[in-house]
């Protein structure tokens, strides 16, 4: 059996055309690829409220049940809650509206910690995400236990683990070693290390954190420009192999960063430098202000610009200070304004004196 595992798609008003075009390359790469099951592992919208500033409740929402549809036009879909597509406490998560849905072919939600057998498959054991919960390892092993989860089990869901680090397309990014440092909804590494040792699991495969890992799927778009560099698509697995593979989608436009640190850097662009199509583009200035004609030229490849003066060299200075001085709010102020860098006229402290 080949299952597609698909996380954190986020759809939301904010880059709905992106989130449609990605959707649109996801559905010509199914048929391709031809999964017998599709996971999705949480966060499939970006609001428990589904709509947005950027876009209404119902034009997100017909975005989300698209991509519901196109997956069930080529398999099953189950879909395990992430911590953005609830909003805590009684609320109804925003995966309500994928309820009923007439699909091709069938839709679960799986919304509570459990197991669920696969017709000619593997079992599923789903950990959809819980907030307010903190014993996720202790449901996880209480399912384990159950005399039905034998044979190929897969673990899939949404969580944080604690003592992971992650290094694919961008800088590692250490996560708590304790979970009490997390969200509470999470378990250690240690735990799902084990999990693999004693083979009471064949493979993990979670959403939450948008980079690749051995158990995180990684993020189905780039959302942000904390992403850049990282991959974009879903994972494919072979039940009967073990065999893991990355399809990268690139429906949707990639994040990235140019950076300038001096004025000589002008001479790199020419006035008719347009912008990336497949790029979100920022453009920092790192250091110095630029020349309007340099920034001008800037803003044509960029859809964002910052700016980051020069920042002024504070210097530590040695200064002697004679008794009771930290006592007399005169005498202290006179102290540090002969100190200032230029330091600071006796008038001028006098003024400073009376505004006390």
């Amino acid at each position: 059996m080949r299952i597609a595992f698909i996380a954190d798609t986020h759809c939301r008003g904010k880059d709905l055309s992106e989130f449609n075009a990605q959707v649109a390359a996801l559905d010509a790469s199914l048929a391709d690829t031809k999964p017998d099951l599709c996971c999705h592992l949480g966060d499939y919208f970006d609001n428990s409220q589904v709509g947005d500033r950027s876009a209404s409740t119902g034009a997100v929402a017909e975005a989300g049940i698209n991509l519901a549809r196109v997956v069930t036009n080529h398999c099953p879909l189950i879909i395990t809650p992430g911590d953005h597509d609830q909003g805590g406490g009684n609320t109804v998560d925003a995966l309500t509206i994928l309820e009923g849905l007439e699909t091709k072919w069938p839709l679960t939600i799986a919304r509570d910690v459990g197991y669920r057998p696969v017709f000619n498959g593997p079992l599923l054991v789903t950990v959809p995400w819980k907030w307010g919960q903190t014993n996720a390892e202790e449901q996880i092993a209480e399912v384990l236990k159950n005399p039905a989860c034998y044979g190929t089990v897969l673990l899939i869901g949404h969580l944080e683990v604690s003592g992971l680090s992650f290094a694919a397309g961008g800088p590692t990014k250490e996560q708590p070693d304790r979970v009490a440092e997390a969200r509470g909804w999470c378990v250690r590494r240690e735990f799902l290390d084990n999990l693999i040792a004693s083979k009471q699991v064949a493979k993990i495969a979670l959403g939450n954190y948008h980079n690749r890992n051995s158990y995180f799927v990684g993020a189905f778009r780039q959302v942000s420009y904390g992403h850049e560099g990282e991959p974009q698509g879903y994972e494919l697995w072979d039940s009967e192999t073990g065999e893991t593979t990355w399809v990268e989608l690139d429906g949707s436009k990639r994040y990235q960063t140019i950076r300038f640190t001096q004025q000589e850097d002008r001479n790199s662009l020419s006035p008719t430098d347009s912008k990336n199509p497949q790029r979100i583009t920022r453009v920092r200035f790192e250091g110095f202000i630029p020349t309007p004609e340099f920034k001008a030229i800037a803003a044509n490849i960029a859809d964002e610009i910052i700016i980051e003066p020069p920042r002024t060299e504070r210097v530590a200075r040695d200064t002697q200070i004679t008794d009771g001085v930290v006592y007399s709010k005169p005498a202290l102020l006179e102290l540090w304004a002969r100190n200032q860098q230029p330091p600071i006229e006796l008038e001028k402290l006098k003024e400073l004196e009376a505004l006390l």
